[in-house]
């Protein structure tokens, strides 16, 4: 279920992740979720709306693994009438999501190499 602990280990785990200061792929694991709760899907909202400057200055994409049709549906539909600032998508497996992922990620291991 995408519950408070679920909001909570997403958005400290991004929190983290965006201090670092450096741009990044992430995957997020919702494989669990067969339902969706309205109050952490609005408190996960807010944090979003608050964090989005940073989201799109250092988010390159964001893969949402989710089993259940109905919790992707959902989140698709959440996508589409708030689009992020950066690419992402919504997928079944971890293996879809470690395809999509691959460019973006190469992008990436690109820019560290000519960084040095």
């Amino acid at each position: 279920m995408f519950d408070q602990a679920s909001v909570v280990g997403i958005t400290t785990g991004l929190d983290a992740a965006l201090d670092r200061g450096e741009p990044f792929c992430l995957e997020v694991d919702l494989t669990q979720s067969t339902r969706l709760d309205w109050k952490e899907l609005k408190a996960f909202g807010a944090y979003a709306r608050a964090s989005k400057e940073r989201h799109n200055a250092l988010l390159f994409t964001v893969a949402l693994v989710i089993l259940s049709a109905m919790v992707r549906g959902a989140i698709k539909v959440l996508f589409q009438i708030h689009s992020p600032g950066y690419a992402h998508r919504v997928l079944q497996h971890r293996s879809e999501a470690l395809e999509y992922m691959e460019p973006y990620l190469a992008q990436l291991r690109q820019g560290m190499a000519a960084n040095g």
